[in-house]
């Protein structure tokens, strides 16, 4: 037992000697550092933590350290470098750039996002050509400056010719810059640019991910091709790419546009004979393609079936949204009662949906009714927008309708650009200038765009008046 504890004992002391030797080596060490490079940690402290607004500071200490030890030192100068790509200024950043024999790639890059900024894309090209000369591989960070640049530049072609030029390099753009080029494409609506892009792909053997295949089928279906998704559709499964419910809800939201009912009724037993959950989105745009062809006995039919798999108002708001748009109030009513007893509890939709659907049939009392019982617990200002939209189609309803909104302020759901719009709108059919013009100096303090309508609204005013004088003159 005694030579346990002294054995114990012995290690104890044997680790704390090694300790207290590391520790004195770390110390002279650190000494040694201090002693060859004087003030190096407070240099590289403030310039990684600089800000614009410490350029001439950052001037200052570049001086110091070239009257130092420290002037070859290739931690400060790279630190040099960021620092002034920091404040934007490329003259100083060059100078402390050209000292390096082989700059990183993370100093290229900081260079010609600089020079980018400068909006010179011509120096940030040839930076880019002497990168790679010098046999470092651009990063695919790199691409991506060059791709914000063209699009921030609404000239996202240039991009597509850069990343073409550099196909064949021997640094070529990564898979993940095509891909960012082709949803860029895509978002803008570059429909025509976005295919090229693709078949630029396919014969640089890049293969397409999936979000990748459902961009191009959103982009084809928005302008309704129907063969167009067919056949990038069949193409994405023989390239052995699983489409998701994305996918098979971009071609069915194509089929609608196209009225193609039986297709999308074949597609959506595919999609059952292949165990593809099919979410809201898919019965939401299966309903209201139904409902649009007036095959409302089906709609409801498939309503049922929907509502045991999906519980969420998004396939009810598609029925009752229909149903209203046909002025089928009752059944509307009805529909809305079956889903508060399946359960699924009514979104803004729900409501300013039944709101809009009851005035436009006339029913004004109905909507009052309705709106009463939701308006203190509704926070969005979407059904108190469907409530004033209906009474200020009418000019006689001007007084109602500011009382609703000025209730509408006081509430939990402020009123939003949407709102304002609405008012504008209103008062310049009742000929209320003056009232207009309140509005729209509240409205634009808060949405911008207000200012632009309602200065738009109250030129049409003024030359309908001015119209209206020079008839009777």
């Amino acid at each position: 037992m005694q030579s346990v504890i002294f054995a114990r004992n012995h290690s104890r002391l044997l680790d704390r000697s090694l300790f207290t030797s590391h520790r004195r080596c770390c110390s002279e060490l650190s000494n040694q550092q201090k002693k060859i490079h004087p003030g190096f940690n407070n240099h590289l402290y403030f310039l990684n933590h600089s800000t614009t607004q410490d350029l001439p500071r950052i001037r200052s200490t570049e001086a110091r350290i070239n009257e130092s030890e420290l002037r070859d030192h290739n931690v400060l100068r790279s630190a040099l470098v960021e620092a002034y790509t920091r404040c934007n200024a490329r003259d100083d950043a060059e100078r402390a750039f050209r000292l390096f024999e082989t700059p990183s790639s993370k100093l290229w890059q900081r260079m010609i996002e600089c020079d980018l900024r400068h909006d010179d894309p011509s120096k940030a090209n040839q930076r880019l050509k002497q990168m790679m000369d010098a046999n470092i591989e651009p990063q695919t960070f790199i691409w991506d400056a060059f791709l914000n640049f063209y699009k921030n530049k609404n000239q996202l072609n240039k991009a597509y010719d850069l990343l073409c030029d550099s196909s064949q390099s021997k640094y070529p753009p990564q898979r993940e810059n095509w891909f960012k080029l082709l949803w860029a494409f895509g978002k803008n609506d570059q429909l025509h640019a976005e295919m090229m892009t693709y078949r630029k792909m396919r014969s640089l053997g890049i293969t397409l991910d999936l979000s990748s295949w459902n961009s191009l089928l959103a982009s084809i279906g928005k302008k309704g091709d129907v063969d167009g998704v067919q056949t990038l559709f069949d193409e994405m499964k023989s390239a052995n790419v699983e489409p998701d419910v994305v996918t098979w809800n971009s071609v069915l939201n194509t089929l609608r546009k196209a009225k193609r009912i039986d297709k999308m009724t074949n597609l959506m037993e595919e999609m059952k004979s292949r165990d593809i959950d099919q979410d809201r989105v898919t019965w939401s745009v299966y309903l209201s393609a139904l409902g649009e062809a007036n095959r409302i006995d089906e709609m409801l039919a498939k309503l049922n079936e929907a509502k045991l798999e999906i519980f969420h108002p998004d396939p009810w708001n598609a029925v009752l949204e229909c149903l209203g748009r046909k002025r089928k109030i009752e059944e509307m009513m009805s529909i809305f009662g079956a889903m508060e007893r399946s359960g699924v509890t009514p979104d803004h939709v729900t409501w300013s949906t039944l709101l809009h659907s009851l005035g436009t049939a006339g029913k004004l009392k109905e909507m009052f009714d309705l709106f009463r019982q939701i308006k203190d617990v509704v926070i969005s200002p979407v059904p108190w927008n469907a409530v004033l939209s209906i009474l200020g189609k009418n000019v006689a309803n001007v007084d109602l309708t500011l009382s609703v909104f000025n209730e509408m302020k006081t509430s939990s759901a402020l009123p939003n650009h949407v709102t304002y719009i609405i008012m504008i709108s209103m008062l310049s059919q009742a000929n209320k200038e003056e009232e207009m013009e309140k509005f729209i100096s509240e409205g634009k303090s808060r949405f911008p765009e207000i200012s632009e309508y309602g200065i738009s609204q109250l030129r049409k005013k003024r030359i309908q008046v001015e119209k209206k004088i020079n008839l009777v003159e």
